[in-house]
């Protein structure tokens, strides 16, 4: 082993140690606020989809356990920076926008928010949320549709095997099917490692998002006033499973 693959190794032993000793209250503070809106990478593990350390981990036990029962698990979106997360918003943006021309921005925006997180307050930024779609149905053109998952369809089987065993290996859905939740639409493939979440979400409701670098960047700015944002955070960043509250 050479001194740099010693480092890595090294690198990546202490973080998932750290993390998996740290109580509630200093979880919090393992990622710092550039962190938590995308802006600046925390450490992270994985080659074709990446997740902090003790997430990562999670995940692999659980890939185990869900092959044996004949699901192959697979991460369709794990980390995502805040670039990453703008170049979705403003793409999104602009479809509705080309398609529905008589749209203002905030008919626009509301179209935007029903499934994507404004830049700098999505959960991806913070490598704890993952996507996830059974990799032997993965052909399909729009694997990420609540159709695929309901009975009959092509991630029924994978649905079914999630809601029983996700959180035996730390994972949580975000975005539930309950008629009381507000905030984004239901998201069967949306999990959350709990553990780490949850107190990173307390720490993230503390930033002001108004003074995030680069949301003026995002299409639609002008309407990011503080009592939107006010109101996205309550109904939206809040409006999640309560068992990740």
């Amino acid at each position: 082993m050479t001194r740099r693959e010693f480092g890595t190794s090294f690198s990546i032993f202490l973080s998932s140690f750290l993390l998996k000793d740290f109580d509630a209250f200093s979880a919090s503070q393992y990622l710092t606020n550039q962190n938590l809106m995308g802006l600046e990478k925390p450490f992270l593990c994985g080659t074709h989809y990446k997740l902090i350390p003790e997430v990562f981990d999670a995940f692999e036990e659980m890939k185990k356990a869900a092959s044996a029962d004949g699901l192959r698990l697979w991460c369709s979106s794990g980390y995502r920076s805040f670039k990453s997360q703008k170049q979705v918003w403003n793409d999104k943006y602009k479809k509705i926008k080309n398609e529905f021309p008589s749209y203002s921005s905030q008919d626009i925006i509301n179209c935007v928010i029903e499934y994507s997180s404004i830049p700098g307050t999505s959960r991806h930024h913070w490598g704890t949320d993952l996507d996830i779609v059974d990799a032997f149905g993965y052909e399909n053109s729009n694997p990420l549709s609540h159709k695929n998952y309901d009975a009959g369809g092509e991630y029924q089987y994978l649905s079914y095997w999630l809601t029983e065993n996700a959180a035996k290996y730390g994972f949580y859905k975000v975005y539930t099917n309950e008629n009381l939740r507000s905030g984004f639409k239901f998201e069967p493939w949306h999990y959350s490692y709990k553990k780490l979440s949850k107190p990173f979400l307390n720490q993230f409701l503390e930033i002001n998002i108004l003074n995030t670098n680069g949301l003026s960047t995002c299409f639609g700015y002008e309407k990011f006033t503080e009592n939107f944002i006010s109101e996205y955070k309550q109904k939206y960043i809040l409006g999640i499973n309560p068992e990740l509250l």
